[in-house]
């Protein structure tokens, strides 16, 4: 696995990683700063799912894996640095790092 199957990408303040009814086509490692991933209801109004801070990853892996289009928007809620990964490549990463996946409980 070569380190170059990350995508390294600089997000301004509100640039969307994943729009709703599009295909995810990455999962995204937060290396500076946070993304957000919401809904938008039939009246306009946002909904918060998830906040993802530095270290943690942030994907829709429904539409990911099953190919579905994603229900949320993920964007940069400030200036933050994101590694974007395609499922192929991180499923290489769950196979050839022991321990990857496992929950760390401190």
């Amino acid at each position: 696995m070569s380190p170059s199957k990350f995508a390294p990408k600089f997000k301004r303040l509100l640039d969307f990683v994943a729009h709703s009814g599009e295909f995810a086509r990455h999962a995204a490692f937060i290396a500076r700063d946070c993304l957000r991933s919401y809904v938008i209801d039939s009246k306009g109004k946002e909904h918060i799912v998830q906040f993802a801070k530095e270290n943690w990853w942030l994907a829709d892996n429904v539409s990911l894996t099953e190919g579905r289009p994603s229900q949320y928007f993920i964007d940069s809620i400030e200036d933050s640095d994101v590694l974007l990964i395609d499922p192929t490549s991180h499923e290489g990463l769950v196979e050839k790092i022991p321990g990857y996946t496992e929950v760390q409980h401190r």
